[in-house]
């Protein structure tokens, strides 16, 4: 729902627990079950707007269900100010742990394996998702660039004070930023040109 910060709150977070409750109701016609203890509920807002936002509950069933600071959708966090900043976080602390961890063996393997180690487990964790991480800040994303320039550093042998830029481009990597525009324009040409699915190029 979206409504606005000087709107009833109350009013529309009841309108909110009947449609629940139908879709509770609809769903046991059909032999099928709300998991209610699984039911989140978070409020998207600026942050130069959080002081006035109501803590505001909302029931579900037996459960009263309270606001949370973020939630997690298909593998993707969003927080409350949709800073994507706790998603950064669990892809650098990820992106880190498996570096390490391909790190110890990496005298054993051959640069090929181990960049197949790489794209395996940190370059598929830093796409996946990643055009909801187009336009967040400057710094944010400068974590997951560090990310991936360790890991490039890794498979190539390459020390910390060396240039990264050609390391990339000999890799065949885009750049963190770049990434998540490449695949977004990538949609718009198949967009405009008739490719893949028809739900894309009928848009």
């Amino acid at each position: 729902m979206v409504f606005k910060p000087l709107d009833n709150w109350v009013n529309y977070f009841s309108k909110l627990e009947l449609c629940l409750s139908d879709i509770s109701s609809w769903m046991s016609t059909n032999m099928l079950k709300l998991n209610q203890d699984k039911t989140e509920l978070i409020i998207f807002t600026p942050k130069h707007l959080k002081a006035i936002v109501p803590n505001l509950q909302l029931k579900v069933g037996n459960n009263v269900i309270s606001s949370v600071s973020y939630v997690k959708n298909l593998g993707v966090y969003f927080d409350q100010h949709l800073t994507m900043e706790r998603q950064v976080s669990a892809i650098v602390k990820s992106g880190h742990f498996h570096i390490s961890n391909i790190g110890r063996i990496r005298s054993f393997i051959t640069k090929t394996s181990c960049k197949t180690l790489v794209n395996s487990l940190v370059t598929s964790r830093l796409d996946y998702g990643n055009i909801l991480l187009n336009g967040i800040n400057k710094t944010t994303m400068n974590r997951l660039q560090k990310v991936q320039n360790t890991a490039a550093r890794l498979i190539t042998w390459t020390r910390k004070h060396e240039h990264i830029t050609p390391i990339l481009a000999d890799l065949h990597w885009l750049p963190v930023q770049y990434r998540p525009q490449y695949k977004i324009l990538t949609y718009v040409y198949c967009a405009l040109n008739g490719i893949g699915p028809a739900y894309i190029w009928e848009l």
